[in-house]
């Protein structure tokens, strides 16, 4: 992980790998697929999936704990099921 002061981290706040933490902004670097991975696979990050929907609970959006790293693929499957 790399850490951004809050100034620096405002620009990217669109980004998918930006997460509030008690030591500040922080930003995941190359992060795997943890749905891939848990089936024995390796596949890169590309989304981010809310545990607790964004819609619902916008305050928890850049939360680590609130947030998996997940392929494309993962990731759609996830929102086809309404996680």
């Amino acid at each position: 992980m790399t850490c951004f002061d809050r100034a620096e981290a405002a620009r990217l706040l669109n980004s998918h790998y930006i997460f509030d933490t008690p030591d500040g902004l922080m930003a995941l670097e190359a992060p795997l697929c943890v749905d891939c991975e848990t089936a024995g696979r390796i596949e890169l990050a590309s989304d981010v999936h809310h545990v607790e929907k964004v819609r619902d609970y916008p305050e928890l959006r850049l939360v680590e704990a609130n947030c998996m790293a997940l392929c494309g693929s993962c990731h759609s499957a996830r929102t086809r099921r309404g996680e």
